[in-house]
């Protein structure tokens, strides 16, 4: 039977693209894309890791021992002189992946239970998923996400119980050395963790480290680190300490439960609206604070391949005036194939350097888009270089699917 893919991803768009719904004027707490991400995966629980092999066998070749969708995805490109990391989600394919290109390819998620330290969700055999076979076939470093998504009552529930931190280090371990890769990163996110419970999120970190050292020589630990939180000195300079490699959220400056509209990564101060309540800082300035307690060598600047658009109520004037939540993230795949013709008219913002676009919707109502391309993203690269970074990384692999231009760039 012929499988006709693009009409099973249309009808399930919904567990890789949903709406995070609307919310009128009022503002709710930001909550990442990486957070988002795992609400996708709570939707598409039902499918289990071998189920999506399966489907990505049918719908990309990409079958187990098949050598041949291992070696189509390479192209010929200059040796990489600094790391390219990049997420790569459960239910995703690596089939538009450039190897060669990829330093480090870390499989998301493990997801904390806070009560005991196991996970939430069946990882059961993800080392042996099509993409990691790949990964570690084409001499990429492989690594498991490990996320939790917290506030001050469950982060205060974990870290106050000991038994549930051991138990999760051990797990931890245990997946390294089962699935044969080379260590983990860490995604905890949430309020109270760079303030309340910074010290003891330190004191973790170091026993992961410690520990993953001992039982695995070689390995790596990274933490994924929030732009907002790199101006607590006395938290970034714990966490150095503790793990081996800090990777800077370059995005979600402008979320999608915020009412405003703006660019999820500016590389450069982006003027706020007026009676905008957040505050939404940038790139450069975060990059700059965190390397004041960080060194250089131990830094990769993350990038986004999706944008959002808002609706708002003064036209294509920035700042604009928004009307209501963002209705969702959009691809770069989604930006480039622009189906409804949204993107087809470029502006470029001066300071951020991101891509904006000003459109009326199918329902006649006013829209501005902001969108990492080619451009702006050659703006963060340069930033990379000029501080001295250990490289660069990728939220999320796959989003750039069918075009070249973003590989090229890294190239």
């Amino acid at each position: 039977m012929k499988i006709n893919r693009k009409k099973i991803i249309t009808d399930c768009c919904f567990f890789l693209f949903p709406f995070t719904g609307l919310f009128g004027q009022a503002q709710s707490p930001a909550v990442s894309e990486m957070q988002v991400e795992m609400q996708r995966q709570h939707a598409m629980s039902a499918y289990p890791q071998k189920q999506w092999d399966s489907l990505r066998c049918a719908w990309y070749g990409e079958c187990a021992g098949n050598a041949t969708a291992v070696s189509d995805r390479t192209q010929d490109v200059c040796p990489l002189t600094k790391r390219f990391f990049g997420w790569h989600v459960i239910g995703g394919t690596g089939s538009s992946y450039v190897w060669s290109s990829l330093s480090d390819l870390s499989y998301f998620s493990y997801e904390v239970n806070y009560l005991d330290g196991n996970a939430v969700n069946n990882i059961t055999n993800w080392g042996n998923s099509i993409a990691v076979l790949a990964a570690k076939a084409n001499e990429v470093r492989v690594n498991l996400a490990v996320t939790f998504f917290g506030n001050i009552t469950t982060f205060g529930s974990f870290f106050g119980n000991a038994a549930a931190q051991n138990t999760l280090i051990s797990n931890l371990i245990n997946e390294v050395i089962t699935a044969g890769v080379s260590g983990v990163n860490i995604d905890f996110e949430g309020a109270g963790l760079s303030s309340t419970y910074a010290t003891a999120f330190a004191s973790f970190l170091l026993s992961l480290t410690t520990q993953m050292h001992t039982a695995v020589p070689g390995s790596e630990v990274s933490i994924d680190i929030q732009g907002s939180h790199v101006t607590s000195p006395n938290y970034l300079t714990q966490l150095n300490a503790s793990v081996d490699l800090f990777i800077l959220m370059g995005y979600d400056y402008y979320w999608g439960t915020q009412t405003y509209p703006g660019p999820v990564a500016p590389t450069y101060q982006f003027t706020g609206a007026v009676g905008d309540p957040n505050g939404h800082g940038n790139v450069a300035n975060d990059l700059n604070t965190m390397l004041r307690y960080v060194p250089a060598s131990k830094v990769l600047l993350a990038m986004p391949y999706y944008g959002r658009r808002w609706r708002a109520s003064n036209g294509c004037v920035l700042p604009g005036i928004g009307v209501a939540a963002s209705p969702g993230a959009q691809t770069y795949t989604q930006y480039r194939d622009n189906l409804n013709g949204y993107y087809s008219n470029v502006f470029r913002e001066a300071n951020s350097f991101t891509a904006y676009h000003c459109f009326n919707d199918v329902s006649g109502n006013f829209n501005q888009q902001f969108m990492d391309d080619a451009y702006s993203l050659q703006k963060k690269y340069n930033l990379i270089h000029q501080r001295g970074l250990a490289g660069g990384a990728v939220w999320k692999l796959g989003n750039d699917a069918g075009y070249p231009d973003l590989w090229a760039l890294v190239n």
